[in-house]
């Protein structure tokens, strides 16, 4: 005889299906988060890639601080509020300001990341999934590649 599913005691696992595509908010938030940190190595990598006078180093330790604390407060945000269009317009203005003037105060960052860095924000803003997130970043790198 054959030992099926159930005949150990234990029955399979079922696993849960959800009802639409879109992620939860609580999914939003985590990706969200991931990015946003991810984005704040960039900044810190474009800021402090090269020796910088006092004076720059202690603004890209603002601007670092800056995303810091804003990364703080999106993980302690209630989910709901973060699908918000008018939490995703300032979201994306404030780290595209960070990472400008971290960019422009390095003196030595590449566009590539810069570039690559705001928009996988802007589309975990969008809400993707860190699946979709991924595969975005490899077709960016793709395309780069084939056009250099």
């Amino acid at each position: 005889m054959i030992a099926g599913p159930t005949t150990n005691g234990f029955r399979p696992r079922r696993r849960a299906r959800r009802t639409s595509a879109q992620p939860t908010p609580v999914d939003r938030r985590n990706n969200l988060l991931l990015v946003s940190w991810a984005v704040t190595c960039a900044c810190a990598y474009l800021g402090f890639g090269s020796p910088q006078p006092l004076g720059v180093e202690l603004v890209l330790v603002a601007v670092l601080g800056a995303m810091v604390a804003a990364n703080v407060l999106i993980g302690r945000a209630d989910p709901r509020r973060l699908g918000s269009p008018v939490f995703a317009v300032g979201a994306a203005i404030f780290y595209t300001g960070l990472l400008l003037a971290a960019w422009q105060l390095g003196g030595q960052g590449s566009v590539e990341i810069l570039v690559a860095a705001i928009a996988l924000f802007d589309l975990a803003l969008v809400g993707l999934t860190t699946a979709e997130l991924a595969a975005a970043a490899l077709a960016m790198f793709l395309v780069y590649a084939v056009m250099v």
